[in-house]
């Protein structure tokens, strides 16, 4: 495995908090199936991070936990995660693509209080919202420049 590669150890429930922060050797994470958790600015900083797959055992990201991953191009969102926290790409300027620049919310997904879900995504161009999701936050989608369409539901 490549050296700039960080693998978690399997059995790992939760990457705390400020885990990685501001390592700037990491370009690529390999995420277990057994981590349920990321916390909050777990990976915020990580300036060489060019990808992450997160898999379908994680129900939350914390607040920014990649915020300033200036070079992040490609993250995989399972639709298990329920909970997405304030401004997790604020500062992600690189072309970030979220399935092909459209980003899609999971189901069941709830965005509220007044925390910027994309915020500063200055790459997105299409965001599609599903059916149930019942409350978007303010400045959701601030600051996205590229942002050409949202889908919302009827819900």
């Amino acid at each position: 495995m490549d050296k700039t590669c960080l693998q978690i150890p399997a059995g790992t429930e939760i990457i705390q908090a400020r885990a990685f922060q501001r390592n700037t050797q990491i370009k690529g994470i390999v995420i277990p199936n057994s981590v349920t958790t990321i916390g909050e600015y777990a990976f915020s900083n990580c300036t060489s991070l060019e990808a992450v797959v997160i898999p379908d055992s994680v129900k939350t990201i914390g607040d920014l936990a990649f915020c300033g991953c200036s070079s992040l191009k490609v993250i995989v969102i399972p639709n298990s995660v329920a909970e997405i926290g304030y401004g997790i790409f604020a500062g992600c300027h690189e072309t970030l693509r979220i399935d092909s620049t459209r980003f899609r919310i999971s189901d069941g997904l709830v965005l509220t209080d007044d925390g910027c879900r994309l915020y500063s995504c200055l790459d997105i161009t299409h965001a599609v919202i599903p059916e149930g999701v019942k409350e978007i936050g303010n400045h959701a989608f601030s600051e996205c420049s590229s942002l050409e369409s949202v889908v919302i539901p009827d819900s």
